[in-house]
């Protein structure tokens, strides 16, 4: 059997899984990266900050990779209601420790809380607003169906989950754009909007003008676009791989950054 060249499916979450696994880590140490980068080439904290950005950014190729792929499933599944379970209890084993993470970026102490926020939860309610449109489509009620869609997208928003409703609407136009070039084009104007509306319009508006803010944005938004090219090899195969490996990855990963942060700190 011949294959074909590009990048298979499990090839692209490889990719994701360790731009993701990237980009947690270097959000755990930034302090202790910043202040090397600081030291090594004479910059401020602003500086530091900055060329962090220019070094780690490209990390943000990870979630749209996989909302690509999640709406790629939503397509394609004949089992829409394994596929919500198995997005539904990952997302719930993956919120304590997605919350521990949470306190160590932001520099708080750690606490067992609870939330509804991490990104598994994005991509079900991105399913979800797959899934209930398609319904409601098959039976007239394309009107219902995108308000259902709007639904999803403004409960992420209030949740408060990663990407919130950005993330998504990035499902959702995986999922109904059926051409690969019109779904990458789509997937690139979300992902404008949110580093444009959902970042710098926000924070410009509540901060004002901040120099620094508006590179960091930028820096950001080309990274995350660097997604779109890594897509477009996609070859349409599935490629070899454990089913749930991508599913036990991500609150595997977390946990491991926390217990080897929480080791590192205990041993000072």
């Amino acid at each position: 059997m011949n294959k074909k060249r590009g990048f298979t499916a499990a090839g692209l979450k490889a990719v994701a899984a360790f731009a993701m696994l990237a980009d947690h880590a270097y959000k755990v140490f930034q302090p202790q990266l910043v202040g090397a980068l600081q030291a090594f080439f004479h910059v401020d904290a602003d500086g530091g900050q900055l060329l962090l950005l220019l070094f780690c950014g490209a990390t943000s190729i990870s979630f749209y990779i996989f909302a690509y792929f999640c709406g790629e499933s939503c397509r394609y599944t004949r089992h829409r209601g394994r596929y919500l379970r198995n997005l539904f209890a990952f997302a719930l084993l993956s919120e304590l420790p997605f919350q521990l993470l949470l306190d160590i970026i932001q520099g708080e102490p750690l606490q067992v809380q609870w939330g509804l926020s991490n990104v598994m939860f994005t991509l079900l309610l991105g399913a979800l607003a797959c899934f209930g449109f398609d319904t409601l489509a098959r039976q007239g009620k394309r009107g219902a169906g995108a308000l259902f869609v709007l639904l999803c997208a403004g409960t992420a928003g209030a949740l408060g989950t990663d990407y919130g409703a950005y993330g998504v609407a990035a499902v959702f136009i995986c999922y109904f754009c059926e051409h690969p070039r019109q779904r990458l084009l789509a997937l690139g104007a979300v992902i404008v909007l949110q580093y444009v509306m959902g970042v710098l319009a926000v924070d410009f508006f509540t901060y004002g003008y901040n120099g620094y803010a508006l590179m960091e944005t930028m820096i950001l938004m080309a990274y995350a676009l660097c997604a779109l090219p890594l897509l477009s090899a996609y070859n349409g195969q599935r490629g070899r791989g454990w089913r749930y490996f991508f599913y036990i990855f991500y609150p595997a990963h977390i946990a491991l950054l926390v217990c080897l942060y929480v080791c590192l700190e205990t041993g000072r």
